[in-house]
């Protein structure tokens, strides 16, 4: 069991290297092209300066000044802040390890439902075929550079102790189930409440023919489960509550905006590399739901009678969950709206294809096993699983992967790491009417080399004091945008020169107002950075 489980591992391990080359080779210097990279990379060395500095701030993080709670304005990976901090403490850059936890969601993803599928179907290739499935589909290329979307590894791994907990009253199985429910949600939030949805669908199909009856010793278990979780996720959970006045609700027309149409099932990355040119035109981040048609034909194969309860429960599991994926599109998704409150905090809908897939790599997984006992001997059975392999990798490649170098931070910022602590404004920040195209996580990154407060910021949220100060800044600079700032407690204004023509405005102007003072430039660079303080505090 140990040496087949190790073997799998193995092959996910060179599957990761190949399906998303070149990052392997770039685990210092690049990473995939949206700046949600940028975003987990300061998300995971913030924790790790945080925590053995002020710890109970920990969620006080250093955007959006002179706001509080600012790491809950998003998910804020905590378990893998956790796992990362001891590699940054030690030395290793931030990147490095952002990389390396990135190809692990792979290998562990891969490696998780391996293990599921091989307890279900008995088939050490069964669960290899459907590792691959989860590991590698689409959908995870579509968030190659959001790190929490990859995280989904604990699914598998719940699934597996659900089947061992709902046919015993065992308060040690229930509560090792509380504990993986907890993992996931300090994983990803988003996976967290899916994967308590899912469970709660496979337990209304699975519990009339589980083998035992509910008892009040199949009670107190399952509470002592629901506790594990509570303990664990209640505390991560309180940030988020505290700033629900100001982060609020996902409205019904933001989620409608949000929900997928039935047509992003055909949706792949623009660039992959088989069907990128025909079904990658309407590719959007949280649109690309392809599940590949092998995966789906092996599915269909584990699906069809004859069947047994286990079989069916992850049939209506995957019907369940790819009609809640269409959110408002679809039809059950407005009712957990209305009556289940975690689903009134989450914008995208079309995450729920992580269940999706997880689903259809379960039934496809009994559908590989029915094609291999049709096999009449050993080699058969092995081609037929190199095929469906190969064929699952072709349906999954995206490489070369399209990768952008780190921004190489100024010279300036180690002045700035020198100086005490300060508020830092820096320049060009975004135009409210277009948040989503900001240099800020640029800013929030080069911050992790002196992790001084910033007013600028960039999150799944934007609270309204930013949003009203930079329409107060704009134009800028002006002499009340300038009082305003000293009134914030800012001393430093940063300036990069990516706008040339408005680089040479910003700069004469700020020269020429009294109320600021040249204190910095980077003369080697041609001036393409200058540090103003703000005088008269």
């Amino acid at each position: 069991m140990i040496r087949g489980f190790s073997v799998a591992v193995i092959g996910f391990i060179a599957a990761t290297v190949i399906l998303t080359y070149p990052q392997a080779v770039a685990l210092t210097t690049s990473v995939g092209p949206h700046y949600d990279a940028l975003f987990s990379i300061w998300r995971l060395a913030w924790i790790a300066h945080q925590l053995p500095n002020h710890p109970l701030d920990l969620f006080n993080a250093n955007i959006f000044y002179p706001e509080q709670l600012t790491l809950a304005y998003s998910d804020a990976l905590l378990l893998q802040g956790l796992i990362a901090a001891p590699f940054l403490w030690i030395g290793f850059s931030a990147v490095l390890v952002h990389n390396v936890m990135l190809l692990a969601t792979f290998v562990l993803s891969g490696a998780a439902m391996f293990w599921l599928v091989r307890e279900l179907t008995k088939s050490e290739s069964a669960g290899f075929v459907a590792g691959m499935i989860f590991a590698f589909q689409p959908y995870r290329f579509g968030h190659y550079t959001q790190l929490e979307l990859l995280s989904g590894w604990w699914i598998p791994i719940a699934f597996w102790l659900f089947e061992r907990a709902i046919v015993s009253a065992s308060v040690a199985r229930w509560s090792w189930l509380g504990a993986i429910i907890a993992l996931q949600t300090l994983s990803s939030i988003y996976y967290g409440v899916f994967l308590v949805t899912a469970l709660g669908i496979l337990t209304v199909v699975r519990l009339p023919r589980s083998g035992i009856m509910p008892s009040a010793a199949m009670a107190k278990a399952v509470l002592s489960g629901v506790l594990v979780a509570a303990v664990m996720v209640i505390p991560y959970m309180i940030p988020y509550l505290s700033t629900r006045h100001i982060v609020g609700e996902r409205s019904i027309g933001e989620v409608t905006n949000w929900s997928p149409h039935l047509s992003t099932y055909l949706v792949t990355t623009r660039e992959h590399w088989l069907y990128g040119a025909r079904l990658g035109d309407l590719a959007h981040p949280e649109g690309i739901l392809f599940p590949g048609l092998t995966a789906v034909t092996l599915a269909l194969m584990g699906a069809v009678p004859p069947s047994n309860r286990l079989r069916i429960a992850y049939v209506v599991l995957l019907l369940l969950a790819f009609d809640l994926s269409l959110g408002f599109n679809g039809l059950t998704y407005p009712l957990l709206y209305e009556v289940a409150l975690p689903y009134r905090g989450l914008r995208a809908p079309g995450r729920l294809f992580v269940i999706v897939s997880a689903a259809l790599s379960v039934l496809a997984g009994w559908g590989f096993v029915r094609i291999a006992e049709s096999c009449r001997s050993r080699l058969q059975r092995v081609l037929v699983a190199a095929v469906a392999v190969t064929l699952i990798a072709a349906e999954s490649a995206t490489m070369p992967m399209s990768l952008v170098p780190v921004p190489t931070p100024d010279p300036v910022y180690r002045w700035l790491a020198q100086q005490p602590p300060s508020v830092v404004l820096e320049w060009p920040f975004p135009n409210t009417s277009r948040l989503g195209f900001t240099f800020d996580p640029n800013y929030m990154y080069f911050s992790t080399g002196h992790w001084h407060r910033l007013v600028n910021g960039y999150s799944g949220f934007h609270p309204p004091s930013y949003i009203k100060l930079l329409d107060g800044l704009t134009p800028f600079p002006t002499s009340t945008g300038i009082e305003a700032l000293r009134k914030l407690g800012v001393e430093y204004l940063i300036l990069h020169n990516v706008e040339p023509g408005e680089w040479n405005r910003v700069n004469q102007a700020l020269q020429q107002s009294p109320s600021v003072r040249l204190v910095l430039t980077d003369s080697a660079m041609e001036a393409n950075v200058a540090v103003y303080q703000i005088v008269g505090r």
